[in-house]
C-alpha cells in the first residue's frame, strides 16, 4: 500500500515542475549521519556507479564554511567513516570530496533537545534537478518551551536567527522563552481558523472517538490547513523570503501537524520529489515517543490506547488524500502556491536560491 501511494505522488509531482535539464553529475552520492553510542559521528556515503580513488572529509560547525584541510581522507570504497568527537553541543557539517569530481554536505537530521520535541534539520534532500537542499538553514521541531542550559548553547551553535510559530493561537512567544539565546527574534502567525486539538483529544481519552472519527478529525485538519490557511501561511512565506531572517527554526506543538504541511508545500515549491515529501513528513513517527506524549498509556483501556496511538500517527494515506484534494482543485502545486499564497514564479526561484545549492 505504501508503494502504491508514494507511487501516486510521484506521478502528480512529476509534471508539477519545469524541467531542470541535465543533472549535475554523472554520479550520485547518498549519504547518511548518525551518532554512535558514545557520541561519535558516523558518516556514510555510497557513490553510484562505483568510483575508484578516495574521498576527502572535511569537518566544520558551519555548513557554508570548511577548512582547506581535510580532517580524514578514506577509501571510496569503505563506504564509511567513523569521526571521534567530544563536542556535544555542535552540530557538525561533513564535506565528502570524491576524488575532486563531485561533493556533497553530510549532517545530522535528528537533533536532540531535551526540552523541545522533533527538532531537525530540513537540509540535505536533493532536488529534481540536482540540486541539494543546504544544510542549518531551515529548522523545524515542536514548541520552543523552557530550555534547558544545553539546550540554549545549542541553539546558540546553530547560528538560528529566527524562530517561526505556525500556533493555532498565534501565542507562543507572547512571553519569550527562558534561557532563550539573545540575538534570535521570534515571530507567532496565528491560524487563520485554529483546529480544537485539546477538545478533539479529550475525547480520544474518554473513548468515545472511534477510529474512523479520528481519521476524519486527522484529514479535516490537513485540509485546514491546505484550503483555510491562507493568511497564516502567506505571511510565513514572506518571512522565508528575507533573507536576513535565515537561519530559522519553524514551529507548532509538536512540530509534526502544521509545521509537517507547511513544510510539504515549501519542499515541493523548491522541486523536492516526492518520495523525499513523503520521508520528511513520516519523520515524525520515529522522533515522537509515545510514552512521552502519553505518559499513562499502558494503565489506559487498551482500545484507548491504540486510538490514541493513531491520532498521534502520521501516516501516508494522509499525505496522499490531501495531495489529491490540492490537484482536483488547483491541477498543480506551482498554481496552488500562487493563488493561495501569491508564491509567484519569481518567488518560488528566490525560495530556491535561498535554500538550494
Amino acid at each position: 500500500m505504501k508503494v502504491s501511494h508514494i507511487f501516486l505522488i510521484a506521478l502528480f509531482l512529476s509534471s508539477l515542475f519545469i524541467a531542470g535539464g541535465c543533472a549535475k553529475s554523472a554520479y550520485n552520492v547518498a549519504t547518511n549521519c548518525d551518532k554512535n553510542q558514545v557520541g561519535n559521528y558516523v558518516i556514510k556515503w555510497e557513490v553510484t556507479p562505483a568510483m575508484p580513488g578516495k574521498v576527502n572529509i572535511y569537518v566544520s560547525d558551519r555548513p557554508e564554511f570548511f577548512p582547506n584541510s581535510p580532517a580524514m581522507v578514506m577509501p571510496i570504497g569503505e563506504n564509511t567513516a567513523t569521526f571521534v568527537t567530544t563536542d556535544n553541543f555542535s552540530q557538525k557539517y561533513f564535506l565528502l570530496e570524491f576524488e575532486g569530481k563531485i561533493s556533497t554536505v553530510a549532517a545530522m537530521r535528528h537533533l536532540p533537545m531535551g526540552a523541545t520535541p522533533n527538532f531537525r534539520d530540513a537540509g540535505g534532500y536533493i532536488s529534481e534537478e540536482g540540486f541539494n537542499m543546504r544544510w542549518g538553514r531551515l529548522f523545524r521541531s515542536g514548541r520552543v518551551r523552557s530550555l534547558s542550559s544545553t539546550d540554549s548553547l545549542s541553539l546558540k551553535k546553530l547560528g538560528i536567527r529566527s524562530i517561526l510559530s505556525l500556533d493555532e493561537e498565534g501565542s507562543s512567544y507572547s512571553k519569550r522563552p527562558r534561557l532563550l539565546p539573545t540575538g534570535i527574534q521570534t515571530l507567532s502567525l496565528k491560524a487563520d481558523k485554529p483546529v480544537d486539538y485539546s477538545e478533539f483529544l479529550s475525547e480520544v481519552y474518554k473513548g468515545n472517538a472511534t477510529t474512523e472519527e479520528i481519521r476524519n478529525f486527522k484529514m479535516n485538519a490537513s485540509r485546514n490547513f491546505a484550503f483555510e490557511s491562507r493568511k497564516q501561511f502567506t505571511k510565513a512565506f514572506q518571512f522565508l523570503l528575507n533573507e536576513s531572517n535565515y537561519p530559522i527554526l519553524i514551529t507548532d506543538n509538536l512540530g509534526k501537524d502544521r509545521v509537517a504541511f507547511f513544510f510539504l508545500i515549501v519542499h515541493s515549491a523548491i522541486g523536492i520529489p516526492a518520495n523525499a515529501v513523503i520521508e520528511d513528513c513520516l519523520l515524525s513517527n520515529q522522533m515522537l515517543d509515545i510514552r512521552t506524549l502519553v505518559p499513562n498509556i499502558n494503565t489506559l483501556d487498551p482500545q484507548i490506547q491504540e486510538n490514541l496511538m493513531y491520532y498521534y500517527v502520521t501516516t501516508d494515506e494522509n499525505i496522499v488524500a490531501i495531495y489529491q484534494e490540492i490537484i482536483s482543485r488547483y491541477s498543480s502545486i506551482d498554481e496552488y502556491l500562487k493563488e493561495m499564497y501569491g508564491l509567484s514564479f519569481e518567488d518560488r526561484m528566490k525560495l530556491r536560491k535561498l535554500l538550494l545549492e
